[in-house]
């Protein structure tokens, strides 16, 4: 590049720096654009650590972006020369792909903290890794941390809009505290980070999703006399409004797990490789690794839970829509997790306030704040299909979490001509987007696909199989006592 008169080699931008950190005698370097950690002791590799998220596909605004705000000497070489951000970019070209790893440090009890981006420079998300490397759970943070003063304190850096560091500490609170995450100083963190949900996170496999245990628990599934449908054009239909009464009272006497967020094309795709699931869906051009995998028929799911049970020996299935309300509402009786209204900044649909996304699209897992159960896009993002089949109300339905099969009109011949589907999606209107909130796939069958649909699954948790629900034992007809 030509500077006044002089040359300089300026790198491209976004080139990948060298991201390393220590604990004790061994050396972790990041390896290549995706997400590898070599672990490295007595001067040779002696386990890597990956993870299923893809590299980031830089575009040509992520590049010009980069040399305004990223890494690098460019910021001061355009203030200096009068230099525009796309000169740079047309000077030096940018990177193709970036690593989602921005940064990580050993934390206390021998654990990695890794924090990684959407577009390659913004913290988004620490991903916990154990002494083992194993995953051990993510909380999202818009810094990267860089000391602790505690097991649950530590100091974490930060950029204003105006490009001034900021430093601030952060404390992790359980989410049943009254408290809301603070720094030392007592002032609420700005903006504060996502607390734990307190209950235990696992992944029985290294491919396998995160799952959250969650407690027995009782709760009021369907719409709540205080919620009134958020006004939209169109407005939702009356049997719409209808189906999700009358307010039925749940008691789920056993534990069950539930995916942290839903199953993402990076997940699915390690499926395909293993050859348990035969269908690869296509992505829509907005890219797969942590992206919520879409495009799905109910038997294409169906695979998925036989090759996730084969491979780990638990039973994995699909969660009843009792299961999965309970889930959703994170023991909140409102609208939604965080309140009545659509809220800005908690999810994106079609018409929600504060939307993010400037295309209508998916979003990455965990790009928006978790529900008290920590638990990611309940409603939001992808529809997710259950296990039941329609019925046109709560009517009938039996209190205890299984799901309604068998008694359903639309049950034929052994198969389902309406499945359930729960959530709502990225475009999907603001008053579907509620925890309440159910639909099914018309026309059906099971073997129809679309963009908007995906699923998140169930383990059982229960040391007697018999304390918990299987769809078969729990599916009854109308007819039944």
């Amino acid at each position: 590049m030509e500077f006044g008169g002089g040359s300089f080699p300026g790198p491209r931008v976004l080139a990948p720096s060298v991201i390393w950190t220590h604990r004790g005698d061994s050396i972790f370097f990041l390896n290549g654009p995706g997400y590898r950690i070599d672990k490295h002791a007595g001067g040779s590799v002696v386990s890597s650590i990956r993870r299923s998220v893809d590299p980031i596909d830089v575009t040509r605004q992520m590049a010009v972006r980069g040399a305004e705000f990223g890494p690098g000497p460019y910021g001061m070489f355009m203030r200096r020369f009068g230099l525009e951000a796309e000169d740079i970019v047309a000077a030096v070209g940018y990177e193709e792909q970036v690593s989602p790893v921005l940064s990580m440090v050993a934390a206390p009890g021998g654990r990695l903290w890794v924090t990684r981006s959407t577009d390659g420079m913004t913290p988004r998300i620490v991903d916990i890794l154990d002494s083992s490397g194993g995953y051990a759970g993510s909380f999202e943070l818009p810094g990267v941390p860089v000391a602790f003063i505690s097991d649950s304190i530590f100091a974490g850096l930060r950029l204003e809009e105006t490009g001034e560091p900021i430093v601030s500490l952060y404390r992790l609170t359980d989410a049943d505290s009254d408290r809301e995450p603070t720094t030392e100083s007592g002032a609420a963190a700005n903006p504060p980070v996502p607390t734990s949900s307190g209950f235990r996170e696992f992944r029985d496999c290294l491919e396998c999703p995160v799952m959250v245990e969650l407690p027995p628990g009782e709760y009021v599934m369907g719409r709540g006399a205080h919620e009134e449908p958020d006004p939209g054009n169109p407005p939702p239909p009356e049997w719409l409004v209808e189906a999700q009464n009358p307010p039925t009272e749940v008691r789920i006497a056993y534990p069950f797990a539930i995916g942290k967020h839903e199953v993402t094309f990076g997940e699915w795709d390690l499926c395909v490789d293993a050859g348990g699931c035969t269908y690869v869906p296509g992505d829509n051009g907005w890219g797969r690794g942590d992206r919520p995998v879409i495009n799905l028929a109910r038997p294409d799911v169906d695979q998925y839970v036989t090759w996730i049970s084969e491979r780990t020996g638990q039973a994995y299935r699909l969660p009843s829509e009792a299961e999965w309300e309970y889930a959703a509402r994170g023991g909140t009786t409102t609208t939604r997790y965080w309140g009545d209204g659509p809220g800005a900044g908690m999810l994106t649909c079609e018409g929600c306030p504060g939307r993010r996304w400037e295309h209508r699209n998916t979003t990455p897992a965990g790009s928006f704040p978790a529900n008290p159960f920590g638990l990611h896009d309940t409603i939001g993002n992808v529809t997710e299909w259950v296990a039941d089949c329609w019925n046109a109300t709560h009517e009938g339905n039996p209190g205890d979490g299984s799901a309604r099969t068998e008694n359903s009109p639309w049950w034929q011949d052994g198969a389902c001509e309406r499945p359930v589907k729960r959530g709502s999606s990225w475009s999907s209107y603001s008053w579907s987007v509620t925890a309440a909130f159910r639909e099914f796939y018309h026309p059906g069958p099971w073997n129809e696909r679309e963009t908007m649909t995906g699923f998140r699954l169930v383990r059982l948790i229960a040391s007697d199989p018999a304390e918990a629900p299987t769809l078969e034992s729990h599916s009854r007809r109308q007819d039944q006592p």
